[in-house]
């Protein structure tokens, strides 16, 4: 029963890090494509966010 709690408890302390990360964490600006490329069919950002 210990092991079960502890391990519980260890989930609850992983995602807790995570979520602090995540909203601490502010990537830079990354250049990128304004316009879908049709030729090479690359990925753009639906939204810049600089």
């Amino acid at each position: 029963m210990a092991l079960a709690a502890l391990a519980v408890a260890g989930l609850f302390v992983a995602n807790a890090h995570l979520v602090i990360v995540a909203v601490s964490s502010q990537p830079g600006c990354v250049p990128h494509d304004k316009v879908a490329d049709s030729e090479t069919a690359q990925m753009r950002a639906a939204k810049s966010g600089c």
